[in-house]
């Protein structure tokens, strides 16, 4: 194959200018405009809230009151409920006898008063906070 020739761009009469004979090729690639890959190494909620709770310290002088609540576990991780690091939290049921209905949970000193004195007669729901905070 030869090499295009050049054309002229001018009238008759006139001095010739002529066109480049093919385009010149870019200099460097461009860059990719393609988003990047989703990482591969996303850990699930159980995985957070476990590396979660393994690095957690409770206070010095804390006592691990949710002990008291052996046999009973959290119904979203399942996980029994003396055995966690940080201390569940409660949510009060409501009863057919109760006038109003409970607005607020139950968690720390409240906590671990109503356990020990045993002084509710509403059922409580207690949770797992650590693994619930890990799908916030």
């Amino acid at each position: 194959p030869s090499a295009p020739t050049a054309v002229p761009l001018a009238a008759p009469g006139t001095p010739a200018r002529t066109a480049p004979s093919a385009p010149t090729a870019p200099k460097a690639k461009a860059k990719s405009t393609a988003a990047p890959k989703a990482s591969t190494s996303q850990k699930d909620g159980m995985t957070l809230a476990a590396e979660a709770a393994a690095n957690y310290t409770l206070p010095p002088g804390t006592v691990k009151w949710w002990k008291d609540l052996a046999g009973d576990c959290c119904p979203i991780s399942l996980s029994p409920l003396e055995e966690l690091s940080v201390d569940p939290f409660g949510l009060i049921g409501a009863t057919e006898n109760a006038e109003t209905l409970p607005s607020e949970g139950v968690w720390g000193k409240a906590a671990a008063r109503m356990v020990s004195e045993k002084q509710s007669v509403q059922s409580v729901h207690w949770f797992d906070g650590m693994f619930l905070a890990s799908f916030l």
